[in-house]
């Protein structure tokens, strides 16, 4: 018998439990587990569909940003340039990295690795943790916090 069970909620009517001893057992188990194909296998034999819940915004940000079902950030306000509109997709994943096909597709900024991800003129915003996956450093995260989302809350009509 197992020492521990993980378990996973599917959906609202599904659940996965999975057993295991120690670390290395669950990491092997988890890694060769595919949602997809889960999911596609429970809605063919049960026809219930597993549906991954949406991550919500950072409090207070609700109004700024969204996440769509298949875990994209939405802009609901954008900034007025380009780097501002990565940096805010950026803080919107922020503590994941994000991969590049995910910035541009969520920021709507073509090219993006290069014209700002790893450009030399914002390399200090912008840092890469793997294979095509970056995330804002310390000095993007302030950045972000102090210049760019104060902007998008400031009310521009003086209201």
């Amino acid at each position: 018998m197992a020492k521990f069970e993980l378990r996973l909620k599917l959906g609202n009517t599904a659940e996965l439990d999975i057993p295991f001893d120690d670390e290395a057992e669950l990491s092997g188990k988890l890694a060769g587990l595919n949602l997809e194909s889960i999911s596609a296998l429970v809605q063919a034999k049960a026809g219930v569909f597993l549906t991954k819940e949406a991550r919500q915004p950072k409090p207070g940000l609700e109004q700024v940003y969204r996440f769509t079902s298949n875990g994209l950030v939405e802009l609901i306000k954008s900034p007025g340039n380009e780097p501002e509109t990565v940096g805010l997709v950026l803080y919107a994943y922020h503590p994941e990295a994000a991969s590049i096909e995910n910035i541009s597709t969520s920021s709507g900024v073509k090219a993006v690795s290069q014209k700002y991800l790893s450009h030399v003129s914002y390399r200090a915003y912008f840092e890469r943790k793997g294979r095509g996956t970056y995330a804002l450093s310390q000095k993007g995260i302030a950045w972000v916090t102090s210049k760019v989302i104060p902007g998008l809350l400031t009310p521009k009509d003086g209201t």
